[in-house]
């Protein structure tokens, strides 16, 4: 599964879950949004719990059929849910996971016989169903007919209406079922390891699309003004993959190898379709060939759903949130094909193959997050794959260093869905990949598919068939990756012997934990010669190697392919340095030279980075360039970052737009952004990034009457006004108020409204306001806590209050009002809890301002927390 910028952090899901944050391309794709507040920096794993196992199955249930009745309109279903049975042992009852249930009537049919009532116990947890005459004797077949009606269900189902906030909006239902939560609306064994064929029969309003899994075997308008659509998975899936969605939508349809391949938006973003889903039919035969599997589904859809956050891969009907939408301008430098990969790939790991209990979730969305690499590698090439596995790492690196991927205590499943499922498991795959070499890896891989096809999988059984399918034994890697936390952690030193006319490498491990073992590669470049590579095996805490050579290298590379998830200090000569950075032919290497550098403080370094940004080929390496020439801050790093603002790459022009932010009140960059500002540019991003650093580097030059006229452009999510309403709030200006409190009414976007929130709070400490002003903002985040149609909207309104501290004392008793005692919500409590700490906090026990926001000084260069460690010249 794998998240979008509506709701959250490349594949987190909406409501309880998703998939995290970090920005590819413009793109953000997010987790989940409960626990997943958790990974929403991929930050560290919760802490453990219980110790989990796969579920008893006393019954397996083999076939579910919905017959419902869709109140959109009243956030209601009505149905009678059809569950045929087989016991595999006896057994005098059958429990069905089903919470807040109104149930009419239960009738079973056992043996072919007509169904008749049956005795059961419906707890609001369970429904339990009594066999009656004697137990179900093991092997017997039976069916449940359960008649029943879920009313406001609290989760599995959200609703979401036009309202005076969203006044745009379709009445809208869609169903989120990963991780337990299907079990809100269907009567099911709700876990992974159940596979079932499932069928939904649904009546909703005329004009409006239901849409779910498998083949759409009818379509009937009804006299009674509705429609009644029939769809069928006729293969086996585990419950949490089936998806209900009804809305109004806009429909296109292509085909692929005869099946069809759909695409379902809102109306208004009818024109996006081939800018977000351009690529899904390529994608389809790329991974049906790469995998050695075809495309195992009747069909496959793409539905985009308000309020949805991120993806969630539920077979052959993908549903998405509408963030991923976008139109040709934000095409520029904003791409969905990681989103669309991420969910396409989970068709096969996740759908086809499904982790049998939630310890080995990584087996469903380490694969997903490496089918975003393959994709990239593929259509954009070898640089843009690197590119993807380093921005990967550094999450991967902090996941994982107190929990292991394969992990049996949690508390919840939504607790695994962190760093070490999502970017640390595609490292594995990465890792392995290497070691095998792709001809044993691919056959592997398509081996696991085919011999475990919907079935449902734990971890070593996908170790056995690698380790069949290639000849190596793999128990020590997957001990390494998978059953143990951390990584090594290393500092690699290099000096040249000449006498010996050997290059001398020490590797130490320096982690608290035992040594991993792994193969590490070197690279030594040579003046007019192929590079010597060399392959040592690392195994201990502290090795040396001495390899003779022809002469001195000119540049060394120690892993340089980047196929070891590592903490790494390099120590070697300066001169070797300035070489990798221009000439390390993996642009991994290059980036991380750069880190090296900023972090030297050396004025030589300075200088190859000045010199080497111009001429810098790769845009994400140019993009680390201009953000260590932000840091170093002198006359010649300005002029090239002056050029960079007109590079003919947009992602390389935000780069430098952005680094120019930190040559505050310096004239002639003050007026090159005020140019860009008023003309706008071909990017939102770069145009919303000059506007920032014209705000910033103006300081108290930068005027309302500039900024207010730019609040009529148009953009994609509402990027360039939210530019501006962030620049309004580091104004010294009061007067800037009255427009930001305007743009927080409902109506406006709710983007441009969370962005006002805190624009607000920051005008308040820019321009030194208090009294009345101040009030104001307190009424009116108060005002925006009933914001019930939106979580993300509530959440930025407390965390506004939050952060005004004791200004905000008389929004507490609204606060407390949004606490459910009888049925709390516990990441609601949890953030109002630590609003009204901060709101009773006394002036003098409140952190300084300047501790609650990152200091830049001189920063690490790289995309934000996207850049691993590397340092040490």
């Amino acid at each position: 599964m794998a998240a979008s910028p509506q709701e959250s952090p490349r594949g987190l899901k909406p409501a309880a879950r998703r998939r995290y944050v970090f920005a590819r391309g413009g793109l953000v794709r997010v987790w989940r949004l409960g626990v997943l507040a958790l990974a929403l920096a991929w930050g560290l794993p919760a802490e453990g719990g219980a110790t989990r196992f796969a579920e008893d199955r006393p019954v397996d249930l083999t076939h579910i059929r919905l017959d419902l009745n869709v109140q959109l309109f009243d956030d209601a279903v009505e149905g009678v849910a059809t569950i045929d049975v087989t016991a595999l042992r006896d057994v005098d009852a059958i429990r069905f996971d089903a919470v807040d249930f109104e149930v009419t009537s239960v009738r079973l049919a056992r043996g072919g016989a007509a169904p008749s009532d049956a005795r059961y116990v419906n707890d609001d947890k369970s429904i339990t169903v009594l066999t009656g005459d004697g137990p179900l004797k093991a092997g017997d077949a039976a069916r449940v007919i359960i008649a029943y009606a879920v009313r406001e269900p609290s989760d599995g189902l959200r609703f979401f209406h036009p309202s005076e906030a969203e006044p745009d909006i379709e009445h809208t239902m869609w169903s989120q079922g990963e991780s337990i939560t299907n079990r809100h609306w269907i009567p099911c064994f709700d876990h992974p390891g159940e596979f079932q064929t499932t069928e939904i029969v649904a009546a909703v309003p005329d004009g409006y699309e239901a849409v779910s899994n498998g083949a759409l075997l009818s379509r009937v308008d009804n006299p009674d003004e509705t429609t009644t659509f029939h769809w069928k998975q006729s293969q086996p899936h585990a419950i949490y993959l089936v998806t209900l969605v009804v809305s109004r939508f806009h429909v296109e349809q292509e085909s692929w190898r005869g099946r069809p391949v759909v695409y379902y938006v809102p109306p208004r973003h009818k024109e996006h379709v081939v800018h977000s889903f351009g690529n899904t039919v390529r994608m389809l035969d790329f991974f049906s060939e790469r995998f050695g599997v075809e495309y195992p589904w009747e069909k496959y859809a793409q539905v985009c759903a308000e309020h949805f956050g991120g993806g969630m891969e539920n077979t052959s009907a993908t549903t998405l949130g509408t963030g991923t939408l976008h139109d040709a301008r934000a095409h520029i430098d904003t791409s969905s094909d990681g989103l669309v990969a991420h969910e396409l790939g989970h068709q096969w790991f996740g759908d086809l193959v499904t982790c049998r209990n939630w310890s080995h979730i990584w087996l469903n969305e380490g694969f997903a997050s490496y089918c975003e690499a393959l994709w990239d590698e593929h259509d954009l090439g070898w640089d843009e794959y690197q590119l993807t596995m380093y921005r990967d790492e550094r999450r991967a690196l902090g996941a994982g260093k107190t929990r292991p991927v394969l992990d049996r205590e949690y508390d919840s499943p939504d607790s695994m869905f962190d760093g070490r499922a999502y970017p640390k498991g595609a490292w594995i795959l990465h890792m392995m990949r290497h070691r095998l070499g792709d001809g044993p890896f691919f056959r592997g891989i398509q081996q696991y598919l085919t011999e475990f096809r919907h079935q449902p999988v734990e971890t070593h059984d996908f170790r056995r068939v690698m380790e069949r399918a290639t000849g190596h034994s793999l128990e020590r890697f997957f001990y390494d990756w998978v059953e143990r936390e951390g990584h090594p952690e290393l500092t690699i030193r290099y000096g040249w012997n000449q006498a010996d006319g050997t290059a001398d490498v020490e590797v130490e491990q320096t982690q608290k934990a035992d040594p991993f073992n792994f193969p590490l590669e070197m690279a030594f470049h040579l003046p007019g010669q192929d590079p010597v590579l060399v392959t040592r095996e690392v195994s201990d805490r502290k090795q040396t190697f001495s390899l003779p050579l022809p002469g001195p290298p000119q540049m060394v590379r120690f892993d340089p392919n980047n196929v070891v998830l590592k903490e790494v200090t390099e120590e070697k000569p300066r001169d070797l340095w300035i070489a990798q950075l221009t000439d390390d032919p993996n642009p991994v290497g290059r980036m991380r030279t750069i880190k090296v550098m900023v972090d030297a403080k050396d004025d030589l370094y300075d200088a190859a980075l000045v010199a080497a940004f111009p001429k810098e080929s790769f845009y994400a390496v140019a993009g680390d360039l201009a953000r260590a020439l932000g840091d170093i801050r002198s006359e010649q790093a300005r002029d090239a970052l002056l050029a960079g603002a007109q590079h003919a790459d947009a992602r390389v022009r935000r780069a430098a737009v952005e680094a120019l932010r930190e040559f505050t009140k310096d004239d002639a960059v003050v007026a090159a952004l005020e140019r860009i500002v008023r003309a706008g540019d071909a990017s939102y991003r770069v145009e919303s990034a000059a506007i920032d650093s014209w705000a910033k580097a103006a300081g108290k030059e930068a005027k309302l009457e500039t900024l207010q006229p730019l609040l009529a452009r148009d953009s994609h999510q509402e990027m360039i006004r939210r530019a501006v309403i962030e620049a309004l709030g580091e104004l010294k200006d009061p007067a800037a108020l009255d427009v930001i409190l305007d743009w927080t009414r409902r109506g406006r976007a709710n983007e441009i409204r969370r962005t006002a929130f805190s624009a607000a709070v920051a005008l308040k400490r820019n321009a030194e306001l208090s009294g009345e002003p101040v009030q104001r903002i307190v009424q009116v985040l108060s005002g925006c806590l009933d914001e019930a149609e939106s979580r993300r909207t509530l959440y930025s309104a407390i965390s506004a209050l939050s952060d005004l501290g004791p200004d905000a004392v008389d929004a507490v008793p609204a606060l407390k009002k949004l606490i459910d005692e009888d049925e709390p919500d516990e990441r609601l409590q949890r953030s109002v809890d630590r609003a009204i700490e901060a709101i009773k906090r006394k002036p003098e026990d409140s952190p300084d301002a300047t501790d609650s926001e990152p200091r830049r000084g001189r920063p690490t260069p790289g995309s934000g927390d996207e850049t691993p460690p590397s340092s040490g010249p």
